[in-house]
């Protein structure tokens, strides 16, 4: 007796493996839904994309995809699908980055505004020094000058150079200290 065999539809020979129907199936459908999803998208490239990652999708979920309607209209609505999740994951990233935006203009208007506040306290400590002190500071710190190079331009001994920035530095400390993280990276030479 001989036994007929219904042939296999294009799903059910892609969900069983088969590379063969696949790749005619690919070629078929290939060209109309990129054209399709040029209309969804606007762009070519980005339709090519979305065709492309709707085979490779049904490919690699074959085992699992239960197509109950025709395979053009499972292929045209996937590609939808893809482009709908695109459009999702979009909206999301755009989110997260005005978001960020925000905490990096944020960030930097409360760093301008700090930085512009230690500038102003900063000049009013230096005021409460010494003058000679202050001279010593300013050559140290803001001129770069060392210890022996301030004592031989101000005709004064080393020793008496350490003490004026010492003095400097305790007045700055205490004039600063709410800043002292901040201003400490200023001081180091």
């Amino acid at each position: 007796m001989l036994s007929y065999e219904e042939p296999l539809s294009e799903s059910e020979a892609i969900s069983r493996g088969n590379t063969a129907v696949f790749e005619a199936v690919f070629k078929n459908w290939y060209e109309p839904l990129c054209r399709y999803a040029t209309n969804l998208c606007g762009d070519a490239a980005e339709a090519e994309d979305l065709v492309q990652q709707t085979f490779v999708r049904i490919w690699e979920q074959r085992r699992k995809i239960d197509i109950r309607i025709s395979l053009k209209s499972y292929l045209y609505r996937s590609v939808y699908h893809q482009h709908l999740d695109r459009e999702r994951h979009r909206k999301v990233q755009q989110k997260h980055r005005q978001a960020g935006e925000q905490q990096l203009e944020t960030l930097a208007a409360d760093s301008t505004l700090a930085f512009t506040e230690l500038g102003m306290r900063f000049s009013d400590a230096m005021k409460q020094l010494p003058e000679q002190c202050a001279l010593v500071f300013r050559l140290s710190r803001l001129e770069s000058l060392r210890y022996k190079e301030i004592a031989e331009v101000l005709g004064i001994s080393v020793k008496t150079v350490e003490n004026h920035m010492g003095k400097a530095l305790r007045i700055l400390r205490k004039e600063l200290s709410e800043y002292l993280p901040i201003f400490l990276l200023f001081l180091i030479p």
